[in-house]
């Protein structure tokens, strides 16, 4: 009977750990002790069952050891029953009490692991946070990139339609001079035949020609012909420049839709990967279309260079045939003259020969022709240089302009599958970074369902001890 009353002085036990009330340890555990049941079997056993020394009377030391912070509190002295049972004995408190014990450090140690597992789990959300942040800041690094290769694309395309406007205000100014020349020289042609037609019909009003004025009326036929012949040809080039005008309008037509797109482009520029895709359909198609029409130019060049051939191998057999006409003529007119000098040698007279009124005119004439035909001739040189000139312009600045779109070409191309690979490398993260998210998500879910079970179950462990 004297370990009952020295086992509480040795835990120095007060009258919290025996009551029904809940209190959390120093370390801030959460314990649930039930009411002590030694208590509750001595109210109903009267004091002759019990020893002298049980009684209240006869334990001044355990009211004064056990229960003195409870009178320090102002609570009152804490009075014994005056019956036990005599089941129970200090053995069997003190196992009870080791149980509670060790039970209440096993739900602190499942505390402490929760609280470390919830803490774990804190730190993984704040590092996914972290890398999810870093992701939206990379997405708009690359959405500055981008926006900043569109301003680049725009810049270029307006170079290019600037050079487009030069070569085709170029090319406008000098066929309307070189037409405006042509024009010229073949109003000042025709107007010179027509003197010469009047000089011709004044010479001789009437009466049947001669045989040498039939020779120069074929003459000036052919030089007429020849005329018509360069004047059609001029026609065909005023042709063929509107044509190429033509085709530089649809090419900055192009260009035009190239500018429309990349703006298109810039606009919606929050759905980066459908938007990439359209960019490089539409800038493949308008390399396709742009290629086609440099054929055109190229085929149609080839087209102009035969027929200028063609003509110009006619003119060439023409002067030819004028040459060996005017050789003949010469030849004759030297022929005569010395005729004309041995009869006058031969006279007895010996006067100085005397020349016609007729065949001095026919001489003049004939030389007045043969200055238009030599001028004529080389009107034509000067006219076929440069055609040749203005042909050889051409090629080189449809060269340029055919490397120049190549190269172009060839840069938007690898523009558009370098934006292409970054835009599935981004896929491919944020397929990672989903799949990542999410297993988290589940991870918290299963986390959230195992804290509500241990909640459950400590409820259910709660009430039943208070039961």
């Amino acid at each position: 009977m004297v370990k009952v009353n020295e086992k509480p002085e040795e835990k120095s036990p007060n009258h919290q750990d025996f009551g029904p009330q809940s209190s959390f340890s120093n370390d801030g555990s959460f314990v649930v002790l039930e009411e002590s049941s030694v208590e509750g079997m001595t109210a109903q056993l009267p004091n002759s069952y019990l020893p002298p020394s049980l009684t209240f009377d006869g334990l001044p030391s355990v009211g004064n050891s056990t229960l003195g912070p409870s009178n320090t509190n102002g609570q009152g002295a804490c009075y014994m029953s005056t019956s036990m049972t005599t089941d129970l004995n200090p053995e069997e408190i003190q196992n009870k009490l080791h149980e509670l014990l060790v039970e209440n450090v096993e739900l602190k140690d499942t505390l402490n692991q929760n609280n470390m597992a919830m803490r774990q789990q804190f730190h993984t959300l704040v590092k996914w946070q972290e890398e999810v942040l870093k992701v939206h800041q990379n997405h708009k690094e690359k959405f500055a990139e981008t926006r900043d290769l569109i301003h680049k694309l725009r810049n270029e395309n307006e170079e290019l339609k600037k050079c487009i406007a030069e070569m085709k205000s170029e090319s406008s100014t000098f066929s309307i001079a070189l037409e405006q020349q042509l024009k010229s020289e073949n109003a000042d042609l025709k107007t010179k035949i027509l003197e010469l037609n009047q000089k011709m019909s004044r010479m001789v009003p009437n009466g049947v020609p001669t045989k040498k004025e039939q020779e120069l009326i074929g003459l000036l036929e052919q030089v007429n012909h020849q005329l018509e012949t360069a004047e059609r040809s001029r026609r065909q080039l005023g042709g063929d420049v509107e044509r190429l005008t033509a085709q530089r309008t649809r090419l900055e037509h192009d260009v035009d839709t190239l500018k429309s797109k990349l703006a298109t482009v810039q606009q919606n520029k929050t759905e980066p990967i459908t938007r990439v895709e359209q960019l490089g359909l539409s800038e493949k198609q308008s390399f396709v279309m742009v290629e086609s029409d440099l054929q055109l130019p190229s085929d149609s060049l080839s087209i102009i260079e035969v027929q200028h051939a063609q003509e110009v191998a006619k003119l060439k057999s023409d002067l030819d045939e004028q040459q060996a006409l005017v050789a003949s003529l010469i030849q004759q007119l030297k022929d005569r003259d010395t005729k004309m000098v041995s009869v006058a040698n031969s006279s007895e007279a010996k006067t100085p020969p005397s020349y016609s009124s007729e065949d001095q005119t026919l001489r003049q004439n004939f030389k007045e022709l043969e200055k238009k035909y030599y001028r004529l001739q080389s009107d034509y040189e000067t006219v076929q240089q440069e055609l040749a000139s203005l042909r050889d312009d051409q090629q080189s600045k449809d060269r340029h302009n055919a490397a120049y779109n190549q190269v172009q070409a060839r840069g938007f191309t690898e523009k558009i599958d370098s934006m292409t690979a970054q835009v599935v490398a981004k896929e491919e993260t944020l397929k990672q970074k989903t799949k990542e998210i999410a297993q988290l998500t589940e991870k918290l879910k299963d986390l959230a369902v195992e804290n509500e079970a241990i909640s459950i179950l400590k409820a259910q462990e709660f009430f039943g001890r208070l039961l």
